[in-house]
């Protein structure tokens, strides 16, 4: 009985292995199916990790930042907050405050400079062209009133005062010097008549 025994369990044994293998071939494409997706989570997984390592190093720009940190070199950022602070301590107009100028600022100004010109009755053109001589106030003053204060306070004339000036140099000059003008033709012509009759 007992080599019954041992036969019995040999050939349990034995069908017990050649169940396995058979239930192991079963396994194998199904491991090899699960083990497929797996090796593609990893490969994503790593592609993953290589991303960020390559997100995680420090740009060219960050390296020449930290190392001008490390070495106290001035950058363009760190000399640009520098001198907006300097212009902020000192009351310094800056080109990026000048540029952020309103329009409603603008519009102040404008109505500023109308006001003066209504206040002082220059003229609302001139006033806005910005050009002196036309925006000068009308003051009721004859040219030679204008142009004995000139003298006396030595400011040069302007206007249609310095015009008659010019003239009155111009046709001294043509007069002194035997130039030909309007008025000596006329002159000499009615002085040629007068001689001959005519």
């Amino acid at each position: 009985m007992a080599a019954e025994a041992g036969d019995a369990t040999a050939d349990g044994e034995a069908a017990a292995e050649a169940d396995q293998p058979e239930e192991t071939e079963s396994a194998e494409p199904a491991a090899e199916e699960q083990a497929a997706p797996a090796g593609e989570e990893q490969a994503a997984e790593a592609a993953e990790e290589v991303a960020a390592e390559e997100a995680s190093k420090p740009t060219e720009a960050e390296k020449a930042a930290a190392r001008a940190a490390r070495f106290g070199i001035p950058t363009k950022e760190g000399a640009a907050a520098k001198l907006a602070s300097r212009a902020e301590r000192f009351g310094i107009v800056t080109k990026e405050a000048k540029a952020e100028k309103t329009a409603a600022d603008k519009e102040a100004a404008k109505a500023k400079m109308e006001a003066r010109a209504a206040r002082f009755g220059l003229q609302d053109g001139a006033a806005k062209a910005g050009n002196k001589s036309a925006g000068a106030p009308t003051l009721g003053v004859s040219a030679d009133v204008l142009k004995k204060r000139a003298e006396r306070f030595g400011v040069p004339l302007v206007g249609s005062a310095a015009a008659e000036v010019m003239a009155e140099k111009k046709r001294q000059r043509a007069e002194r010097f035997g130039m030909v003008t309007s008025e000596t033709e006329e002159a000499k012509k009615k002085a040629r008549a007068d001689r001959f009759g005519v």
